[in-house]
């Protein structure tokens, strides 16, 4: 038995754990549980969650799904502990990065219970806030460019294919059991592998979360701003150069600050991810059109803080940055951001 905790199952969140609750691996019986808002806890425990890929509609019977904590926390105490002494093998981050300490403090008896603790998550550095609450040797971190939209309650949208890097983020400073560690990465590459999402495990995921981060620093506040679908964003030239500007910008920081990152491998990966999801409302997008705090501040603004701590010049950073605050101030001046 396999079992697999999401914590915050939005979009992407739902993607994944529904995938990895279809699949039946071998001699191996995988159960599901999400913690998510209350109208998706309901649709999925009244019906079930349904992918939509293309014209195929996968329905995922079997997910238990809870918007109190309370009561995902009190059925958890009551799961047995397998040889480890855990409860959980996997259990997913996929909130939003502003809300990750919040949440590590309130399920942090499901952190001390699981195998492994995988981020699923936007941004760079939220291993070491994780790492705070739990013991590096069971931190994962997923990056990914698939994209996902939660259509409606119970309903999600796989509406781009894209890569899957899992890897540890500390396996190479910090001393932590490696056999433990390469052995969960083998098993969760298995898990999605088998899924259908596929994944490649990553020596070094701190540089592929970096890369991942910069894609999104030149994609997801320009269709945030412009209402824009991915691949219409490539149609535009202009808009097109804006990325490129924003994305040289980013990859000047990331070196300063000890990556060793290609400007023109960074920008053909962005375009390509783009492509890939042209029909995706990026996840930007989505909290604008919900009325929902950005990550931008884990996004451009994480490159426009480093960059005035090396005294480096990213003027269009700054100003996107400055854009979607102000986008921000007005949804909440007029009510409608939560």
């Amino acid at each position: 038995m396999v079992k697999i905790v999401v914590l915050g199952a939005g979009s992407i969140g739902s993607l994944f754990g529904g995938y990895l609750a279809s699949l039946k691996l071998g001699a191996f019986d995988v159960e599901v549980y999400f913690a998510c808002r209350r109208a998706h806890a309901d649709a999925i425990n009244e019906g079930c969650l349904q992918i939509e890929v293309g014209e195929r509609i996968i329905e995922v019977d079997g997910i238990q799904a809870f918007f109190r904590s309370s009561d995902l926390l009190e059925i958890a105490s009551s799961w047995e502990e397998d040889s480890h002494g855990n409860k959980i093998d996997f259990l997913i981050l996929s909130v939003k990065v502003f809300d990750l300490e919040t949440i590590l403090k309130e399920y942090r008896g499901l952190l001390d219970a699981s195998r492994w603790v995988v981020i699923l998550q936007n941004g760079i550095g939220n291993e070491e806030l994780v790492k705070k609450y739990c013991n590096a040797s069971k931190i994962i971190r997923i990056i990914t460019s698939h994209g996902a939209v939660l259509e409606k309650p119970g309903v999600v949208i796989h509406t781009g294919h894209g890569f899957v890097k899992i890897g540890s983020p500390f396996l190479r400073n910090v001393n932590i059991d490696e056999l433990d560690m390469r052995n969960g990465l083998r098993l969760l590459k298995e898990l999605l592998d088998s899924s259908g999402l596929g994944c490649e495990i990553s020596d070094d995921i701190i540089h592929d979360a970096w890369k991942k981060v910069i894609v999104n620093v030149g994609i997801n506040p320009l269709g945030a701003l412009t209402r824009l679908r991915n691949g219409d964003l490539l149609n535009d030239v202009k808009l097109k150069d804006l990325i490129s500007s924003l994305v040289e910008e980013a990859v000047v920081v990331a070196n300063a600050v000890g990556l060793n990152l290609d400007k023109n491998e960074c920008l053909e990966l962005t375009f390509s991810v783009a492509d890939k999801t042209r029909e995706n409302l990026n996840s930007m997008l989505q909290d604008i059109l919900r009325g929902r705090q950005t990550e931008i501040e884990f996004m451009n603004g994480k490159i426009v803080s480093l960059a005035e701590e090396l005294g480096i010049s990213v003027p269009m950073n700054d100003i996107i940055v400055r854009l979607i605050r102000g986008l921000e101030r007005s949804m909440l001046k007029a009510g409608g951001m939560n």
